[in-house]
């Protein structure tokens, strides 16, 4: 029952779950968004823009928050 929007993402950028607040971003049900990348769901720029910081994460190896 978070207010923050709570996803996690495969290796690969797939969403894997994802919560009721972070669908409301997508404008999509969780069955349109699991299993699909930034890429599909998003703008070119603004999928950039969150890949960039999804390889920042793999390469810190710890969970960080973001502001979007």
């Amino acid at each position: 029952h978070s207010a923050d929007s709570i996803f996690a993402k495969d290796l690969q950028g797939r969403y894997l779950l994802i919560n009721a607040q972070a669908l409301q971003v997508t404008g999509r049900t969780a069955e349109q968004t699991v299993g699909h990348t930034d890429e599909d769901l998003f703008p070119p720029e603004m999928a950039a823009t969150m890949r960039e910081a999804d390889q920042r994460v793999m390469a810190g190896d710890r969970a960080e928050t973001f502001e979007q």
